[in-house]
């Protein structure tokens, strides 16, 4: 569960592949060329999960005609981390009404554990 924060801070993203996902609650793992601009130059993101979120999600932190339309799952590998290298944080993704994107900032999990000494399962058997 993603707790939504009213001092997240949030950052105008491309994420074409949203347009193109067919917009359901069900987890899909994001195959690495749909992953978002900022994680391109990184060697420590290893996977990424996306859902989309209901229309009744509203955000209340921003504008008004913002809406929380998807959140990202992100397992990253720190092995300055160790001995609990894996790594996992939501961000949240909103929606203007003129179609432009915006990212949270990383949010920490508690389920998966935000730190691990062990991969998650949580990606496991993802479409």
């Amino acid at each position: 569960m993603v707790t939504y924060s009213s001092t997240a801070s949030w950052s105008l993203v491309e994420l074409p592949i949203l347009g193109s996902v067919e917009r359901t609650t069900e987890v899909r793992e994001l195959s690495r060329p749909n992953w978002p601009t900022w994680t391109s130059g990184s060697t420590q993101v290893n996977r990424i999960g996306v859902w989309f979120e209901l229309a009744e999600s509203k955000l209340q932190s921003t504008a008004p005609s913002s809406a929380i339309v998807a959140t990202l799952m992100t397992e990253r590998i720190d092995p300055n981390d160790a001995p609990c290298i894996y790594n996992y944080n939501f961000y949240l993704v909103a929606e203007t009404t003129d179609r432009k994107l915006y990212m949270s900032g990383p949010i920490r999990t508690t389920d998966p554990a935000h730190h691990s000494s062990a991969p998650s399962t949580w990606f496991e058997g993802l479409g």
